[in-house]
């Protein structure tokens, strides 16, 4: 193996290290709508973007095609492209249906808003309605000469 293959697998297996922490993160986030703890799923979602910025860095350091070299020869570099993909279709089905829940909870909050603001627009025109005063109005005041 040459110093570039090292190079490659090094960085293959940074990769695969953010990207299990992308799924544990993930799996945790799918957990936390499950207990609908949203604190908990907002903290999820600061580490995650920390993880994709870390990942984007390492996509940054890399200044090689991997066509020009051949990594496609070395059984290590298979096997980690291979199971990187494996992890990726998996954070992307998780991420999918963490996805569908919270857009399905955000219909029913937009819901439960709207059913609030109707409640309190009857109460107001219903119980506080303010009713225009017919007659003239009475000032307790005298006017002195």
């Amino acid at each position: 193996m040459n110093s570039q293959d090292l190079q490659h697998i090094d960085c293959l297996k940074k990769k695969m290290s953010i990207l299990q922490n992308i799924c544990e993160n993930s799996i945790s986030q799918a957990n936390a709508l499950k207990r609908e703890d949203y604190s908990l799923l907002g903290k999820l979602l600061l580490d995650r973007q920390g993880y994709l910025d870390n990942l984007e860095n390492l996509a940054q350091t890399v200044d090689y095609n991997t066509d020009d070299y051949g990594f496609e020869k070395n059984p290590e570099i298979i096997k980690l492209n291979q199971n990187i993909s494996f992890l990726l279709n998996k954070i992307i089905t998780i991420s999918n249906t963490v996805l569908e829940k919270t857009s399905d909870e955000k219909k029913i909050t937009a819901n439960m808003v709207l059913q609030l603001q109707l409640s309190q627009k009857a109460v107001r025109e219903g119980y506080f309605k303010k009713v225009p005063q017919r007659y003239g109005y009475f000032i307790d005041k005298v006017i002195s000469r």
